[in-house]
């Protein structure tokens, strides 16, 4: 018995291994001596429990192994979301997960049907949606010192991004008007990943955020982006249209990066997120999005929780929620 755990675990290793290595070679070299320290473990329940608390293997994982939510980022193209060339197995590939998505828990996104929650409606007619006062003063206090970040100041120019315990992402779903808005899309993993980004330059133009528009997906995926201190400098900027409208778009356009938005989507208006404290918008990101305009040339700092769904609700429950509705 202590043999077929311990042979367990050095498979469950090994297929760790294997991954990052074809993700990240230099990284597997680096924590080498982290991985021998797995292998050589007598007990699998000790070998799990190292993994979890372990920052380095934590980091990897977050980085390289969580997220297996459809990508933008095409085989054809090498990872250059400049380049609009698409091979034919991109092409069948987002056909596949298109079909996929249009019968799965976020399929509302692409018909005419209207959702019941008026907020999730506006995310489907307009692509985003902005709620005030998002926390109430109980949470706000409660999570006061979760969202400080201690700026050393040393720097013309300093970033950090900073994971935020698991309980703040469930209140925020739990305690909050998303849990109605969640609730209807029937997720089955209704928790996101929370990060906490902090910016601040002294002098422009040191902000080295995405100022290209872009879309994060080909097919609906939802993102929060709270701001506990509001935002008044470097904000966030996105097109208003139908979201039906945004996924109907060419595969070759979707996954491309633009310094100024492509022809089709010149006409269309935009939102420029200048928002005051304690504000979540909650948008649809399988839409042309930046996080920062280029023409603003002045100093400030900002701060934003990131809620990211598709680390959670990945790939194989989107497929699940898409074979259980066209089961019922």
């Amino acid at each position: 018995m202590k043999l077929k755990t311990i042979e367990c675990a050095r498979r469950s290793v090994r297929k760790y291994c294997n991954f990052f290595y074809h993700k990240n070679c230099e990284n597997i070299m680096r924590y080498g001596g982290i991985i021998n320290e797995c292998i050589l473990m007598k007990n699998m329940g000790k070998a799990k429990q190292f993994i979890k608390t372990n920052e380095l293997i934590q980091e990897l994982l977050h980085r390289y192994a969580y997220d297996h939510y459809p990508r933008l980022v095409c085989m054809s193209s090498g990872g250059d979301r400049r380049n609009r060339e698409l091979s034919s197995l991109d092409l069948i590939k987002s056909k596949i997960w298109v079909k996929v998505a249009q019968k799965g828990a976020l399929g509302g996104f692409y018909d005419d049907s209207r959702y019941k929650n008026k907020h999730l409606q506006e995310i489907k007619d307009s692509g985003f949606v902005i709620i005030e006062n998002f926390l109430d003063s109980k949470l706000s206090r409660k999570y006061c010192s979760a969202f400080q970040v201690n700026d050393p100041l040393d720097s013309e120019y300093y970033e950090s991004w900073t994971p935020l315990n698991k309980k703040i992402g469930a209140d925020m779903i739990d305690k909050t008007i998303l849990r109605e808005i969640i609730g209807e899309l029937n997720i089955s993993r209704p928790y996101p990943r929370t990060l906490l980004n902090y910016v601040r330059a002294n002098t422009s133009p040191l902000y080295k955020g995405v100022s290209d528009w872009h879309c994060d997906r080909y097919i609906p995926c939802l993102k929060g982006l709270y701001f506990p201190d509001g935002c008044d400098w470097m904000p966030f900027e996105r097109l208003i249209m139908p979201t039906k409208d945004a996924l109907s778009l060419p595969l070759s356009v979707m996954k491309t990066f633009f310094e100024d938005l492509p022809s089709q989507l010149s006409a269309e208006s935009t939102y420029t997120a200048y928002v005051k404290p304690n504000t979540l918008i909650l948008c649809m990101n399988a839409m042309f999005h930046r996080r920062s305009s280029k023409d603003e040339a002045r100093p400030g700092k900002r701060k934003i929780v990131f809620m990211d769904w598709n680390h959670q609700f990945n790939r194989y429950d989107l497929l699940l929620s898409a074979v259980k509705r066209c089961l019922i």
